[in-house]
C-alpha cells in the first residue's frame, strides 16, 4: 500500500524539482544578464522555490506564479 502511494506521488515530485531545476539555471544563467527586477526579499525566484518546497507542486506553483 505505502509503494502505492509513493508510486502515486512521483509524478508530482519529478515535475516539482523539475521546476526548481528550471529556477536554478534562470538565476545562473539568465539573472545575472537582467536588471534587478524584484524588490522583495528573498528574490522572487528564491521565494518560488521555497513555495514548491514547502507547499508542494499545486499550492507552490499557485504562490510562485501569484
Amino acid at each position: 500500500m505505502q509503494n502505492l502511494l509513493l508510486l502515486l506521488q512521483l509524478p508530482a515530485l519529478l515535475i516539482k524539482w523539475l521546476c526548481i531545476y528550471a529556477i536554478r539555471l534562470y538565476q545562473l544563467l539568465l539573472s545575472p544578464l537582467l536588471p534587478p527586477s524584484c524588490r522583495f526579499q528573498p528574490s522572487c525566484s528564491e521565494y518560488f522555490i521555497q513555495a514548491l518546497k514547502k507547499r508542494g507542486l499545486l499550492v507552490g506553483f499557485a504562490l510562485g506564479v501569484w
